[in-house]
């Protein structure tokens, strides 16, 4: 009974972050790049090692312009509260210092 409830578990969480992984955008046109300041993605923990994001990927919280691993993260970090914005703010400005340590 144990090992089938920790299977369960197992694949709930393997479906939960499958749809984080990067992948390939459908769309044929180039989309404009934003320069973010982190390397790894908040939501998901990928570590995507590079400032330049396509738009899409990106949202600007006051004034920190950060970068998402994926299209699924996006709506994540949309749905955050304030507070929890907050401390995804804290967590890319952090991952640039750690990148970036003489700025």
């Amino acid at each position: 009974m144990f090992q089938r409830i920790a299977l369960a578990t197992l694949g709930v969480s393997v479906t939960l972050f499958a749809g984080c992984a990067s992948t390939e955008s459908k769309k044929t046109a180039t989309p404009a790049t934003i320069t973010v300041v982190n390397t790894i993605c908040p939501i998901a923990g990928d570590d995507f090692a590079r400032h330049e994001m396509p738009a899409d990927l990106t949202r600007e919280w006051k004034g920190t312009k950060i970068g998402f691993c994926c299209e699924h993260c996006v709506p994540k970090f949309d749905k955050l509260t304030t507070a929890e914005k907050d401390n995804v703010r804290s967590l890319a400005l952090v991952n640039k210092a750690l990148v970036n340590p003489e700025e």
